[in-house]
């Protein structure tokens, strides 16, 4: 028998969680000897589901009993009118859905570029004009300068000037550098490119003689050939323009219209005299073609006429000419656009009052002109390939930016001297180059 100790060992209590009068349910959590429920295959769906989308119960539809003779009545009466819209076609887009007055579209980012510098004593007019892309989405380009004459030129060693767009690698920024100096009989007064084949170019001297040049490019690089010089009958030109690619329009002072071919040789195949139905003949500042046969004119009296001429195998012919909306002043800046599908003729005069004509509209002659824009003292303008904005040369090599659907100006200052009185876009619109200050053009570039 084991010896036991008479030592007490002390109480040690365990205290209950809740305290007080409060009883605690206990439950009995042994093993139970009742059934267990019936058990169910959750992954064995027995309910019926139906497609919202397809709708399986069938409606009654209520029979409704209707006049078989009106119906085709109404039908009758209906179908010419339908017909007939439909062969009107679309309807067509009203002057602020082709301008799109979009108010919360970002401006233009516009920056200036380059400078070129073409020094001349008495020359104080500059001319240019862009011809095809030549590297990194920038065509090459063409300048010269002009004086003012009041009668012949006596400047005979007169030249235009070729520039082409050089990379500057690693980098994808192009540097215009001159590629060649044509020598000309005298100085040039009209330049512009064949929209049709950018590599052809035309200009015409003020002593009468019409240039037509080739940019053509070799294994080294780019260069220009004259493929044509012709003293003209009429004179000097006023404006010319391209109504194919093989055919040059050229309008005179004295009212004549000439169309030259330039396919083989250079030929002389019809010729217009443009008259006012009531005062005779009128003198002629700008043209715009807009066919073979279809042409607009615009005058030093700030009249503008549709001239259209049927005939095509007379040589000398008569033109319907319709009197167009009238400017005030003299018409220094006219050209066609095609903005939303729609063909339309942009002039500006003397003033800078600016006008925007559809030529295709079936309005009269008053309600053709869709837009008109005041633009004071901004005589020379160009405008953007979707119609939004028009461009102007501004003070010391500053170019004018005018959004055509809410009159808002902004201007690109520049660092040159002078007023600027020319201006030329170039056809992928990334490109202005504007002029001449103190012998300096300007040279911007569009980022959008």
């Amino acid at each position: 028998m084991e010896d036991l100790s008479d030592f007490t060992s002390g109480i040690t209590e365990f205290l209950p969680y809740s305290q007080g009068k409060e009883q605690t349910t206990y439950r009995d959590t042994s093993t139970g000897t009742d059934p267990l429920p019936p058990l169910l295959d959750k992954a064995i769906e027995t309910n019926k589901k139906s497609d919202a989308q397809t709708q399986t119960q069938k409606d009654t539809i209520p029979k409704v009993d209707f006049d078989v003779q009106k119906l085709a009545q109404w039908l009758k009466r209906i179908y010419p009118l339908v017909e007939s819209e439909l062969q009107k076609g679309p309807t067509p887009l009203s002057s602020e859905q082709i301008l799109n007055t979009n108010e919360n579209e970002d401006e233009l980012e516009i920056q200036p570029y380059q400078k070129i510098s073409i020094k001349s004593k008495d020359n104080h007019q500059g001319l240019s004009t862009w011809l095809s892309i030549y590297t990194n989405n920038t065509p090459v380009l063409v300048l010269t300068t002009c004086a003012v004459h009041d009668d012949w030129c006596e400047h005979v060693e007169q030249s235009i000037k070729v520039y082409i767009p050089k990379r500057i690698s690693p980098s994808q920024f192009v540097v215009f550098q001159e590629l060649k100096t044509i020598p000309t009989k005298a100085c040039i007064e009209t330049l512009s490119t064949n929209p049709f084949y950018k590599d052809i170019f035309a200009g015409s001297t003020v002593s009468g003689d019409l240039y037509i040049w080739k940019f053509v490019t070799n294994k080294h690089q780019g260069d220009v050939e004259e493929i044509f010089c012709e003293n003209l009958q009429h004179g000097s030109v006023a404006g010319l323009d391209w109504p194919s690619a093989g055919r040059v329009l050229t309008c005179h002072a004295n009212g004549w219209v000439c169309l030259w071919s330039i396919e083989n040789q250079f030929l002389k195949e019809r010729e217009f005299l443009v008259k006012n139905p009531t005062h005779g003949v009128v003198e002629l500042t700008s043209i715009a073609s807009i066919s073979l046969t279809d042409f607009v004119v615009g005058c030093a009296d700030g009249a503008l006429y549709h001239c259209n001429n049927t005939n095509l195998r007379a040589y000398q012919t008569d033109i319907e000419i319709v009197p167009m909306k009238n400017h005030k002043f003299s018409v220094t800046s006219l050209f066609k656009k095609e903005i939303c599908g729609k063909r339309l003729v942009i002039s500006c005069d003397l003033s800078g009052e600016v006008f925007f004509h559809d030529l295709f509209s079936s309005d009269d002659d008053d309600r053709k002109t869709i837009l008109r824009i005041p633009l004071p003292f901004q005589n020379n303008i160009a405008c953007s390939s979707d119609g939004k904005h028009i461009f102007c040369p501004g003070i010391d090599g500053s170019l004018n930016v005018y959004r055509i659907y809410n009159g808002r100006q902004l201007n690109i200052k520049g660092a040159l001297h002078g007023k600027g009185n020319m201006i030329k876009l170039s056809d992928n619109g990334l490109w202005i180059v504007i002029g001449i200050f103190d012998g300096d053009f300007q040279i911007f570039r569009i980022a959008n």
